[in-house]
């Protein structure tokens, strides 16, 4: 690129050591003290200047390389090493919170401290491989801006980790029933492109006489695990605190339950697809069930539920063996 071929050491430089930060976020932190002390709004608020301060520095960057002509390699030199800087400060801030604020917390934030460091590298890397000027840089600029303003809306506690985490699974969940329940209404016939094309639909496309019984009580246990979520987020965001370390390591442990969730929905539901293999939906189906007592009594163990919810706890766990001994009894 024309800008300056002396400024290739710096770029270079940067990129290493930003590649080199997101490699140890990813290994681990064993190297690292624990921060003994920590204000949970002044910790966010430094976290949110900071992604801020890379938002601009960005921008900065991105402004100087967008005509010709393009910036000195002294120039060069400062932005770069002002914009390395800020993101390491951010790295720096991560380590910064302590372990003890939830594990589920430290693994979101991370997630977001690793892919907005990402971004940043790919956007110097656009500029290094001459993209300068181009609709590229402006692009890669704006993915930048859009994973800064992440880090307003990014959890500040274990409990609105756990919140959006069981937000999400709950539209995992939500999708895998609207698509077999789609399934249903047009009797299992599943359009592929190449039987389209060539006319040509098989009885395995649809689902047998035996095959539709089943489906009632699978498609039921889906459905309460769609239930178990919508009871547990609500519980959660009533009743759930974030005083104690024991409060908050509950978080962890129900967040270990919650993330197996919707991989079971999805494993149960592709083995109901046509043709339907019963051993599968008897397996994976007790797999799911299994997954659902587990959450249940890690609920009902938590400080999130109380003497209220013992009703619809009981409730959901007997509709979890109601529909598991009807699939056991049609898969025998």
């Amino acid at each position: 690129m024309a800008y300056c071929r002396h400024s290739e050491n710096v770029f270079n430089d940067v990129i290493d050591h930003l590649g080199l930060a997101v490699s140890q976020l990813r290994d681990g932190e064993s190297d690292h003290a624990e921060n003994t002390y920590y204000t949970k709004d002044e910790y966010w608020n430094q976290i949110r200047n900071i992604s801020l301060s890379l938002s601009h520095d960005v921008t900065l960057i991105s402004m100087a390389f967008s005509k010709t002509p393009y910036p000195t390699p002294e120039a060069v030199t400062k932005m770069l090493s002002k914009l390395e800087m800020t993101a390491l400060t951010l790295v720096s801030s991560f380590y910064m919170l302590p372990k003890t604020q939830g594990l589920l917390l430290r693994d979101s934030f991370k997630k977001s401290t690793i892919e907005l460091i990402e971004k940043v590298n790919t956007f110097i890397k656009s500029i290094q491989t001459g993209s300068a000027s181009s609709p590229e840089m402006l692009y890669k600029t704006g993915i930048v801006w859009e994973h800064s303003d992440f880090f307003s809306s990014q959890p500040k506690d274990n409990k609105q980790a756990i919140v959006d985490l069981m937000r999400v699974s709950m539209g995992l969940i939500a999708d895998a029933l609207q698509e077999l329940e789609q399934g249903v209404t047009e009797n299992g016939q599943f359009d592929d492109i190449d039987d389209i094309m060539v006319g040509d639909h098989c009885n395995e496309d649809e689902w047998s006489e035996e095959d539709k019984t089943l489906l009632g009580p699978s498609q039921g246990l889906i459905k309460v695990a769609n239930h178990v979520l919508k009871e547990a987020l609500k519980t959660t965001m009533k009743n759930g605190k974030c005083d104690t370390a024991k409060q908050i390591s509950q978080y962890d442990d129900l967040a270990d339950h919650v993330k197996k969730l919707s991989p079971a929905v999805d494993q149960l539901g592709i083995a109901l697809y046509p043709p339907m293999g019963h051993r599968f939906v008897r397996a994976y189906s007790e797999h799911l069930a299994e997954i659902l007592r587990n959450f249940l009594n890690c609920l009902r163990s938590s400080h999130v539920t109380d003497e209220d919810d013992k009703q619809w706890l009981e409730f959901l766990l007997k509709a979890v063996e109601h529909n598991t001994e009807k699939i056991h009894g049609l898969t025998d």
